[in-house]
């Protein structure tokens, strides 16, 4: 009597075997929804591959509305692990040394790759021409410096109050 009762609220016995196979695609389709989103396969969270030469966007200041920055070399170091090694340009540092009273760029800064994976938006181009960055990534290996974990952002706050 159940499966009569179901037959006739849905309409056919043609119907009623339709259902089953719509709930199952809504299912599967809900699920394999929130797994993008969980695995990072969505804009948030996503795991991004970090190369040299490739130029990336990320999330800027106000004062810098479309900032990019340029991975200038990547190495794992026995001390620190992985470092992203990169160069910023687009944005707008105060400088009271700079003729202009700011710079635009700045041409090295290293980065844990966590902190760029947060701080990145979009690829912008696989394969750029490099900024002259050896002087400041020399600069950087004598002092045996370490890594930002901060986000590119915040590390521009600190540049920025750093030559106040």
């Amino acid at each position: 009597m159940g499966a009569q009762l179901s037959a006739q609220s849905l309409g056919s016995g043609d119907r009623m075997t339709r259902v089953p196979a719509i709930l199952i695609l809504l299912v599967g389709a809900t699920a394999f929804f929130f797994w993008l989103t969980r695995s990072g396969a969505g804009a948030e969270g996503t795991e991004r591959v970090f190369r040299f030469g490739q130029e990336w966007s990320f999330v800027g200041r106000s004062s810098d509305p479309e900032p990019t920055l340029i991975i200038v070399r990547v190495e794992t170091l026995p001390r620190i692990g992985e470092v992203i090694h990169i160069s910023v340009r687009g944005v707008r540092i105060r400088n009271s040394h700079a003729a202009e009273g700011y710079v635009d760029t700045l041409p090295h800064l290293p980065f844990s790759p966590a902190a760029l994976q947060r701080s990145v938006t979009r690829l912008v181009a696989d394969s750029v021409t490099l900024p002259d960055f050896k002087p400041g990534y020399e600069e950087w290996r004598r002092a045996q410096g370490g890594a930002f974990t901060v986000s590119v952002r915040e590390a521009l706050d600190l540049a920025e109050q750093a030559v106040k």
